[in-house]
């Protein structure tokens, strides 16, 4: 049963989501394009932890969605 005080999430979900998913694969392509040197070349392989987190964020995210 859903609650009768249950809101619907704000419509800026779905841009939320978009957003985080395109910078994650943008993140990665852009580290595994580069060879490893980006982009914050000091990291390292932390690189693209970061990407997959941005990607697994968007995902989290995108479960707030109702209509």
């Amino acid at each position: 049963m859903v609650p009768k005080n249950w809101t619907s999430a704000s419509r800026a979900i779905p841009a939320i989501t978009l957003i985080a998913f395109t910078a994650g694969i943008v993140w990665i392509f852009i580290y595994f394009g580069s060879e490893g040197l980006g982009p914050i070349s000091t990291w390292g392989g932390y690189n693209a932890i970061a990407g997959i987190s941005l990607v697994v964020t968007g995902g989290m995210i995108s479960t707030r969605w109702r209509e």
